[in-house]
């Protein structure tokens, strides 16, 4: 279940590598299988920057994340958040000055079928990982290609990170197989969106611009 990759941790002791991974605020491998963020990819994610002990533009990660919740009916606890994320940066601060840290909230357990269950307790599960060194991509430029199957602009869902990523994952595997490692995409009006992974900025006259949200 690639949303929920984890690895195994020996009782009471702190890991000394990445990744570090914590689950309800518990250095755990265990996500329960009937959590509705693996069965229906019900929940939402952040994705951000870990950098000499700090977390740059945190409080838009947040901002975003609680509004994703909001949109999708999710009862997240900010003070449950924030204190799971302080105990985060404790635990990560010995081990790395850089990483790539991702928070998951999902719904939480539930049993078949796609109705909500009001008084699901949300699972939070915060990970860290290396970062990636672009240095070189900074210096030689990054060669992209241009995936020939448009992406969705699914109204409902349409400006939050939902963990149903499936669409990114089909457009990914298109780039690698035209031989590349990303590629530009567009809607079903031929409207340049993003690539498979990331935004998209062009320096055109000297003016910065970015496709209208």
């Amino acid at each position: 279940m690639p949303a929920f990759f984890c690895i195994n941790f020996k009782e009471n002791t702190m890991p000394d590598q990445l990744p570090l991974i914590c689950v309800n605020n518990q250095l755990s491998e265990d996500v329960y299988a009937c959590d509705r963020g693996f069965s229906f990819g019900d929940g939402v994610f952040e994705t951000l920057r870990w950098q000499r002990g700090s977390a740059p533009l945190l409080e838009y990660h947040l901002a975003r994340l609680e509004l994703g919740c909001q949109r999708l009916a999710i009862s997240l606890s900010l003070t449950r958040l924030n204190g799971e994320l302080q105990s985060f940066w404790q635990r990560l601060a010995p081990i790395t000055d850089e990483a790539v840290v991702k928070i998951q909230v999902t719904r939480g357990e539930g049993g078949r079928g796609y109705a909500i269950d009001p008084d699901a307790f949300p699972t939070i599960v915060i990970s860290a990982f290396p970062a990636k060194d672009f240095n070189l991509e900074r210096e030689q430029g990054l060669e992209l290609g241009f995936c020939r199957q448009p992406i969705s602009s699914g109204v409902m869902l349409a400006g939050i990170k939902h963990l149903n990523r499936l669409e990114n994952v089909l457009l990914k595997q298109e780039a690698i197989e035209q031989g590349y490692s990303d590629a530009l995409v567009c809607d079903a009006d031929g409207k340049l969106i993003e690539t498979t992974s990331a935004n998209v900025f062009l320096l055109i006259d000297g003016l910065l611009v970015t496709p209208s949200l």
